[in-house]
C-alpha cells in the first residue's frame, strides 16, 4: 500500500507554493504598473499643457524665379511651442520636410528644429520647394497644435 504526504503538509507545501508564485508576480507587477502611472501621468500632464496651444500659418507666397516659399508662422497660443516645423506637400504626394532654427535671429532650415515661439511670437521662413504645392502643414512639440494651408493660399508673386 502506497502512502502520501499528510493532509496538513499537502496545504502548508500549498499555501507556500502560492505565496511564492505571489511574491514573485508581485515583484514584477509593482514596478511595471508604477512605471506605466508615471508615463500617463507625463502624457496627461503635456496634452494638458498642449490644449493651450494655437498655431498660425500665413501669408504664403511662392517665387518661381528661386523656386521658394516663404511665409509666416506666429504663435497665437498661450503656451511656448518649439520643435517648429514646415512641410510642404506636392501634388504627387511627396512630402518636403523643413525642421526650423532660429540662427542669428534668422529662422533658416536645419537638421533638428529647435525654433521655438512664445506666446504672439511671429518668425517669418524661406524654404526651397517646386511650384506643384499641394497644400503647407507646420506642425510643432505639441502633435495636437498644427496648421495647415491648402494651394489656394499661396500668392504667386516674388519680393
Amino acid at each position: 500500500m502506497l502512502k502520501g504526504i499528510s493532509p496538513l503538509i499537502g496545504t502548508v507545501l500549498l499555501v507556500a507554493f502560492t505565496i511564492a508564485v505571489a511574491g514573485i508576480i508581485s515583484a514584477w507587477i509593482i514596478p511595471y504598473t508604477r512605471r506605466q502611472t508615471a508615463l500617463v501621468g507625463e502624457e496627461a500632464e503635456t496634452q494638458t499643457y498642449c490644449s493651450w496651444g494655437s498655431i498660425r500659418l500665413y501669408d504664403l507666397t511662392y517665387c518661381s524665379s528661386t523656386s521658394t516659399l516663404s511665409g509666416k508662422i506666429e504663435n497665437n497660443g498661450n503656451v511656448l511651442l518649439g520643435k517648429i516645423k514646415v512641410s510642404v506637400i506636392l501634388t504627387n504626394g511627396t512630402i518636403l520636410s523643413y525642421p526650423l532654427c532660429e540662427v542669428d535671429s534668422s529662422v533658416v532650415n536645419c537638421q533638428t528644429a529647435n525654433l521655438s515661439l512664445s506666446s504672439s511670437d511671429i518668425a517669418i521662413f524661406n524654404v526651397k520647394s517646386s511650384s506643384n504645392i499641394d497644400f503647407v502643414r507646420v506642425t510643432t512639440n505639441c502633435t495636437n497644435v498644427n496648421d495647415d494651408l491648402d494651394s489656394s493660399y499661396i500668392s504667386l508673386t516674388c519680393s
